[in-house]
């Protein structure tokens, strides 16, 4: 399913300084309790494998896979407003040529739960009244749209007949094989992921009681599920909410965010969130101050991958133990993802995001796990 960054209130997260050494966690990947260092050398870092190759600035915001092993990855070209969509296919990423109405937004989310169905939720990058979605049927593209004042940033498509996207709001849009019309979620929705047409959750935050909340589709309705209070949450613009969700079966879902909270010494700080469903309940870990939680993926093995800052890449074996890894960046530039997947079929993650310079200027990046 799609994985990507998310931003609340127009104002993305903010990260910490990256990882230098390998660390053992005893409970949360957002704080560096340490049960054990595994080692003091530089952690291992994750290969660049795709840079940009186009004239001024470019990002990709988002990533996704296909049962067949295809990897798509979109974004924007920002100097020119263009889309920005790629593909992985035989072991080669190349541009994906798209028509004209699709030609001209900034790739938000991708979903792809079959070789010839991708969806792709975009933001306009030119003037216009409406915002578009992208569909690929396996031959051609088509063209949906939503309202201007619709902002689709996430999406999640489980089969041919079963699509959901929303933007920050109680009422997202939902596809029944024919058309897109409303449907209540019930919960500010930052981002979806589904295991089948009849597990598909939706992760984010209540705005009435200012706490992160989790619903799920189950073919029919959505009903909010129970998720534990957080006691001490500030409210303020950033919201106090899950940024990804990892559904891997009807008893096995994973959700990372970050909650806003005053310390003793009466400072308002981050905390990273880090949560899983059993299929009975939700369990959750509230980290240290000052640590955050971006993405959360399958590592294909029983275990996990969590992205707890702009390039920090930390593994959770089956067995529960923590190890941190890096994405690799040229002299001079700083890494960020913004997305990433597990290829099916492998234990190979990609990642999506950016290298940015010390100008604040930026490129697209692809990075590929070591497994």
């Amino acid at each position: 399913m799609s994985k990507k960054l998310t931003t609340v209130a127009g104002s993305t997260v903010l990260v910490g300084a990256l990882a230098a050494t390998v660390v053992v966690m005893a409970t949360d990947p957002g704080e560096k309790k340490s049960a054990g260092t595994v080692g003091s050398a530089a952690a291992t870092a994750w290969p660049l494998v795709q840079g940009s190759t186009y004239q001024g600035l470019s990002s990709l915001s988002s990533i996704a896979a296909a049962p067949d092993g295809t990897v798509w990855a979109g974004g924007s070209q920002t100097t020119s407003h263009k889309t920005l969509l790629k593909k992985l296919s035989g072991g080669k990423w190349s541009d994906v040529a798209l028509p004209a109405s699709l030609g001209y937004a900034n790739v938000n989310s991708l979903s792809a739960p079959a070789a010839n169905n991708l969806w792709w939720a975009g933001q306009l990058n030119v003037s216009g009244d409406r915002q578009p979605l992208g569909h690929w049927n396996g031959s051609k593209w088509g063209k949906y749209t939503v309202p201007l004042s619709f902002f689709p940033d996430s999406m999640v498509a489980a089969d041919a007949k079963t699509a959901f996207t929303a933007g920050f709001s109680p009422v997202g849009k939902r596809w029944n094989g024919t058309s897109w019309s409303d449907t209540n979620i019930g919960i500010n929705t930052r981002v979806f992921d589904a295991s089948s047409a009849t597990n598909v959750w939706a992760a984010g935050f209540s705005a009435d009681e200012a706490q992160p909340a989790v619903a799920r589709w189950n073919g029919k309705a959505w009903t909010r599920v129970p998720f534990p209070k957080i006691d001490g949450i500030v409210r303020g613009e950033i919201a106090p909410a899950f940024s990804d969700l990892k559904v891997i079966s009807a008893n096995d879902v994973w959700a990372v965010g970050s909650v806003r909270v005053k310390n003793t010494a009466g400072k308002q700080v981050s905390r990273s969130l880090f949560a899983h469903w059993n299929g009975t309940k939700w369990t959750h870990t509230v980290g240290a101050d000052g640590t955050y939680l971006m993405q959360v993926e399958s590592d294909g093995a029983g275990g996990i991958w969590v992205q707890s800052d702009s390039a920090t890449m930390k593994h959770r074996t089956a067995a529960g133990v923590w190890s941190t890894e890096t994405l690799a960046a040229p002299a001079g530039k700083r890494a960020r993802a913004t997305g990433m997947v597990l290829q099916p079929g492998t234990k190979t993650i990609w990642v999506a995001g950016t290298t940015e310079n010390a100008d604040r200027t930026f490129d697209m990046a692809i990075w590929r796990s070591n497994s």
